[in-house]
């Protein structure tokens, strides 16, 4: 015990004690298990069952459980800062208590005695801001059906901004508007329902058909039916993402013997209902996530082929002019990835190509002439005033269609 004391950092600060335990002798220390019940009567033992529960060092409870030294530890107790402190100072002044086994849970659950878990308040607001708010609120609202901020409109997409960059433009601009017309709005009263109807990427232009306000609810009834695009693909090597944007995979292939009819043939088999697998690279989720998401994490991930519809494939440009790029046109149905689209015709002459260039011509109701130019995107009057021009665009075409049908009986 002399030994190990003298070793401890603190054995010149517990000098004043020291010789008085030299009638320990061969000591042991004792076990941090719980003493038997006959033991539990003399006040040595209690100080040590009190430790033992501490969880304190075995040296520690040497010391407590020798009655000569008991006040003397007690007098040292506050000079050597003890880590279990508080426990070991209220041992010392008298708050002992009797060992007993834990409680199990139904003992704990039924003990009326057991101190109750506090349950924080519901916060109250006060009712004159709840008041406050409520009429903001409703201004807000008014100032939207006054605007006019709902229905569906189409935004030329820029290059380089994906599909939600241009929704969350829209939605700030139209917000500005609202802050402007009343200042007394908050940031979250002024925000405007925006969402698109089928996703671009990001290296994509051309028709991106938005619903704003109610008109969220209708983009379906304005998206369905088949959508065209114009695609450049390029003959020579594939990349990871299938477009011009991705990293090389694979060697160079050579593609000297593709010509132009050898093209046009290849073509005429993607027509019709084909099976077809999504790049990797995609919005498309599996377990729950992105495959893009964990594309880019270096997961690897394994597509399932799936049908899609094309109504329309067609070589747009003489290949011999524009080698190695060849330009296409294509009319499809909706799920359709022309990346994919690329490739496979890339694979069935016997070479590797990616797409360099993607433009969406039209989505359901909606053509290119219809669109708002991206160059505005950051005019919201621009916004709301293309909003009202798509409204009654769309609506002159329902009761044409209507009044052709009419005719038609």
């Amino acid at each position: 015990v002399m030994t190990r004391m003298n070793a401890l950092p603190c054995s010149k600060r517990l000098g004043h004690f020291l010789p008085s335990i030299g009638a320990m002798g061969s000591f042991k220390p004792p076990s941090l298990v719980a003493p038997p019940q006959s033991s539990l009567a003399s006040s040595d033992s209690n100080s040590a069952c009190f430790v033992a529960q501490s969880r304190i060092s075995p040296f520690r409870a040497c010391l407590l459980r020798s009655s000569n030294t008991c006040q003397q530890v007690q007098a040292a107790a506050f000079s050597w800062k003890f880590p279990t402190l508080p426990r070991f100072a209220r041992a010392m002044h008298g708050q002992r208590r009797e060992w007993a086994p834990p409680m199990t849970m139904a003992e704990s659950d039924s003990d009326s005695t057991a101190p109750k878990r506090k349950v924080a308040k519901k916060h109250q607001r006060d009712p004159a801001k709840v008041q406050l708010d409520e009429e903001r609120a409703r201004v807000a609202a008014e100032l939207k059906k006054n605007l006019d901020m709902d229905g569906v409109m189409a935004i030329n997409k820029p290059a380089n901004w994906t599909s939600f960059d241009v929704v969350a433009k829209v939605r700030s601009e139209l917000g500005k508007l609202l802050r402007e017309a009343d200042d007394t709005l908050t940031h979250k009263q002024c925000r405007v329902k925006v969402g698109h109807g089928g996703t671009l990427d990001p290296m994509a232009t051309g028709v991106l058909v938005l619903g704003v306000g109610s008109g969220t609810k209708l983009m379906d009834d304005y998206t369905k039916g088949s959508k065209c695009y114009e695609a450049i693909g390029i003959f020579g090597f594939e990349t990871d993402t299938g477009d011009a944007e991705g990293v090389q995979t694979g060697e160079k292939q050579d593609f000297s013997h593709v010509t132009d009819e050898s093209l046009r043939a290849a073509l005429g088999k993607f027509q019709g209902e084909i099976s077809q697998i999504p790049p990797v690279y995609s919005a498309i989720k599996k377990d729950g996530k992105k495959a893009y998401e964990l594309a880019r994490k270096g997961i690897e991930v394994e597509m399932a082929p799936r049908q899609v519809t094309i109504y329309k494939l067609q070589l747009t440009k003489q290949y011999e002019e524009t080698k190695p790029c060849f330009h296409l046109s294509i009319e499809c149905g909706g799920g359709t990835y022309i990346r994919s689209l690329v490739r496979d015709i890339a694979q069935e002459l016997g070479t590797a190509a990616h797409m360099q260039h993607l433009i969406r011509t039209k989505q359901g109701e909606f053509v290119l002439a219809d669109c708002m130019e991206a160059e505005h995107l950051c005019e919201g009057p621009v916004i709301l005033s293309a909003l009202h021009e798509a409204n009654n665009l769309l609506a002159k075409r329902q009761a044409d269609a209507a009044a052709a049908s009419a005719e038609s009986e």
